[in-house]
């Protein structure tokens, strides 16, 4: 008998040897084909259509998600206002030093700086050349003229109000680049800042200016002065700190934060008064220091250069030095024989030790033969029981005296000199004073300076 195929069979249904148990599939139908016994997917089947979202639900999406936007927007934008507006108008936090942490305010930073004129900062060839003076002669800084003392302005500025005054002067073309520059050659750039003695915007905005009756106030040399009362004059110096400050300034020297004594007392002048209000507005990321400005000058040291009758110039001259054809002789004596001037006509060379280096006197200059042809002893300095140089007051190496009786006088002059200087420096500067030194004889000065082991000045070298 010819076995049936179990979906042939007709009898299917009622040959189970079991009993059929459970509950029908209602889904079943729906994946085969109606007395075929396909199990086939039927993909005519009417497929349920997705609900579309309308235009109304659609509008109200939108809605909603914009407002969120905005929400979002307002929230940042307040918090950031509210942020700047606590930066520049909150008093600045007083802190007791405890000496884990303290403001760059209060560092006392120990400065050295060498002045130079704005238009040096050029980012070239000039730039280069200032900081290789200060590199080789030991200074920790530059100074340079943000605002000079004539009210001009020594950076290209792209304040409004001061390009209508007109006030750029010589200024440092590139500023930015070469306070970056500065700063890769560990060179600390500090801007000076003239506050209220200002002959330009005075005499252009005389609201801004202190006036003697109806006219405008003058010193006894002539200049004029910003009003400390002013907004205007407030603002003026807080925005030139602002824009330098972008362009990577840190430390600003401030100068001529006080009037002249016949009228102070009637305006709120004063160092202090002005940085307080500056701190609260910048905070204490930046530094500022009060100039004391002192001329000290070497008036043993000719103004003209004196040569002789090649053209070469003559060294260990002074002030009394009156004959441009005269030798020096020894240690910084005139060239003088029988009390009868003498002129020589063949250069001399300075005396060398036996390393082919010049021999240097106790002024600092070259020692030469004391006549032609003659030669002197190589003069060692004198040392101290550990074996380190003895220093004078010049802050050059003392040498012994037997060979010339010349050093006694150096000695004398160049005690001018530190007399000066203890009489106009009499103590080290605080950490917020800095004394601004004009002379004409900067590398004595400096030397001096640093044997007294004295800090926080700039020398700006005068003709």
């Amino acid at each position: 008998m010819k076995k049936k195929r179990f979906y042939n069979n007709k009898k299917r249904n009622i040959k189970w040897t079991e009993k059929q148990t459970g509950r029908k599939i209602s889904f079943a139908d729906k994946y085969i084909e109606a007395g075929s016994g396909s199990d086939k997917f039927d993909a005519k089947r009417p497929k349920q259509k997705k609900k579309r979202i309308t235009k109304e639900k659609s509008a109200r999406l939108f809605k909603n998600i914009t407002v969120i936007i905005a929400c979002f927007l307002i929230i940042s934008v307040g918090y950031s206002a509210m942020d700047l507006y606590i930066d520049r108008n909150a008093m600045p936090q007083t802190q007791e030093s405890t000496g884990e942490s303290a403001s760059f305010s209060d560092v006392n930073l120990m400065l050295k700086a060498m002045a130079v004129e704005s238009i040096s900062l050029d980012d070239s060839v000039m730039l280069d050349s200032a900081i290789k003076s200060a590199e080789d002669e030991g200074y920790s800084s530059i100074t340079f003229d943000l605002k000079r003392d004539d009210g001009t302005i020594g950076y290209n500025s792209n304040l409004a109000t001061i390009k209508a005054y007109g006030a750029i002067s010589s200024p440092a073309n590139q500023l930015e680049k070469s306070i970056a520059k500065l700063n890769q050659a560990d060179i600390i750039p500090i801007g000076k800042i003239s506050c209220y003695k200002d002959n330009i915007v005075a005499l252009s905005d005389l609201d801004t200016a202190i006036k003697s009756g109806k006219s405008v106030y003058r010193d006894s040399d002539g200049n004029a002065y910003l009003d400390p009362n002013n907004d205007t004059t407030y603002n003026y110096i807080k925005s030139i700190v602002e824009e330098a400050k972008a362009m990577g300034v840190t430390v600003f020297l401030l100068d001529n934060t006080s009037l002249p004594s016949e009228i102070e007392g009637e305006y709120n002048d004063g160092f202090e008064k002005l940085t307080k209000m500056l701190y609260a507005q910048f905070g204490e990321d930046i530094k500022f220091i009060e100039a004391v400005d002192v001329t000290i000058n070497d008036y043993n040291i000719s103004n003209e250069e004196v040569t002789d009758e090649n053209g070469d110039t003559v060294y260990n001259t002074t002030s009394s030095s009156s004959d441009s054809e005269e030798f020096t002789t020894g240690y910084g004596d005139s060239s003088e024989i029988d009390g009868e001037e003498t002129s020589a006509t063949k250069k001399r060379e300075p005396l060398t030790d036996e390393d082919g280096d010049i021999i240097y006197g106790n002024d600092g200059q070259p020692v030469y033969p004391t006549e032609q042809g003659e030669t002197t002893k190589e003069r060692v300095p004198l040392t101290d029981e550990d074996g380190d140089f003895v220093y004078g007051n010049d802050g050059l190496p003392v040498y012994s005296t037997e060979e010339s009786s010349t050093s006694q006088l150096t000695t004398q002059s160049s005690n001018s000199l530190e007399k000066q200087i203890e009489n106009k420096i009499s103590e080290k500067s605080s950490n917020n004073k800095m004394y601004y030194i004009s002379t004409n004889n900067a590398e004595k000065v400096k030397k001096i300076l640093d044997n007294k082991k004295i800090t926080n000045y700039i020398i700006k070298s005068i003709n």
